[in-house]
């Protein structure tokens, strides 16, 4: 149980990784559409 919990944190903090690389990379694309 103590490991599927720290399994399970882990895969917590990889999709939170994942989700600020997919935003940031949003709004990098993004910035170039203001800038016009």
């Amino acid at each position: 149980m103590l490991k599927h919990h720290k399994n399970n944190k882990l895969y917590l903090l990889w999709g939170t990784i994942l989700h600020f690389l997919w935003v940031n990379n949003f709004f990098k694309k993004n910035a170039k559409k203001i800038k016009k």
